[in-house]
């Protein structure tokens, strides 16, 4: 086995003991041509000034909440790896997690997008994710609620979190890395998405242990209150929206758009309906932003034009038909507060 670098890239915002945890196991692992770039969002709990205490720790200080892509993106700048891996402040490796990454890679040339297993940090036992797909409106789809880890096929993935994303070097060198317009929410998917459109292959580790909290990111739990509500969903459908404009074809557009909004408009007069008309101007405000930036976002689709090898067509046989929305809102309790 050849032995590449990685470069770990974790960024965070108020999260210090979950990312003093994280970073210490990756210093543990077994796997030790790793370089560990900590990216920290301005925070106001002493985690820069701690954790630039850490030996063999990069340390950045963003200056500011860029939000979760751009954070990743400031500590690429960064990176000398041959790999990149992505995660959240609130996730743990196994000790050969890095290890069986690199064997997978290694094994598998023509793969270029790699990720474990994540299991719930909590129990350990409980699988949190093993890989996404989108439906047709390119709404996420956790793809563990209708198959096993022994009988997924890596064919069908569509995307995996940027909280366990290794990825090689050369795909970001062709495609870029996180859309800088996304603060927050599917800046992962849409970059697993360009990656699909340029014709990059995606792999699941299943030997690889992997454990994320999920949340963390947010902030404490009064944050996390807002977070949750309002800007969340205007977060959601702004990027959501975005994501189509910007990745569908043409032809894929005109026969999806009707359907996005009469959904949205269903969901609108829901929230109404609940006496929460601040959620339902979410959506409108998410749609403004999109016209607003209509010629940048004309300017994303030409980029992904020059890199595009693979049509809307052969991406449909990898997404869940259905709605993913529905399948989420009968699954999760959702509280919104005005």
């Amino acid at each position: 086995m050849n032995n590449p670098l990685i470069s770990v890239i974790i960024n965070n915002w108020n999260g210090k003991e979950d990312t003093i945890r994280a970073i210490t196991s990756f210093l543990n692992s077994s796997y030790k041509n790793i370089e560990v770039i900590f990216v920290d969002m301005n925070s106001e709990d002493g985690s820069f000034e701690e954790i630039s205490k850490i030996k063999n720790v990069k340390t950045v200080q963003a200056g500011a909440n860029l939000g979760w892509g751009n954070g990743i993106n400031l500590g690429y700048k960064h990176s000398k790896g041959d790999f990149i891996f992505t995660c959240d402040s609130d996730v743990e490796v196994g000790k050969d997690c890095f290890k069986k990454l690199v064997e997978a890679a290694e094994k598998n040339k023509e793969i270029s997008i790699f990720a474990p297993v994540e299991y719930n940090k909590e129990d350990r036992k409980t699988i949190q994710l093993l890989g996404m797909s989108i439906d047709f409106l390119g709404y996420p789809y956790p793809m563990h609620h209708k198959i096993d880890s022994e009988n997924i096929k890596d064919e069908k993935i569509f995307y995996f979190s940027g909280s366990s994303l290794f990825i090689r070097r050369k795909v970001i060198e062709e495609i870029g890395l996180f859309d800088r317009d996304i603060f927050m929410f599917a800046e992962d998917l849409d970059f697993c998405w360009r990656a699909q459109i340029a014709g990059y292959k995606f792999k699941l580790v299943k030997d690889a242990d992997f454990y994320h909290k999920g949340g963390a990111k947010v902030g404490n739990e009064k944050e996390k209150l807002t977070y949750n509500v309002i800007r969340k969903r205007y977060w959601t459908e702004k990027n959501l929206f975005h994501n189509m404009l910007k990745n569908f074809q043409v032809y894929t557009l005109m026969l999806n758009l009707p359907f996005y909004f009469c959904s949205s408009l269903a969901e609108m007069i829901f929230f109404l309906a609940q006496g929460k008309p601040l959620v339902s101007l979410a959506y409108i405000k998410a749609w403004l932003w999109n016209i607003k930036n209509l010629d940048k976002i004309l300017k994303k689709r030409a980029q992904i034009r020059k890199i595009r090898k693979v049509s809307d067509f052969e991406l449909y046989r990898k997404l869940y038909f259905g709605s993913a929305k529905l399948f989420t809102a009968r699954k999760e309790i959702v509280r919104v507060l005005n």
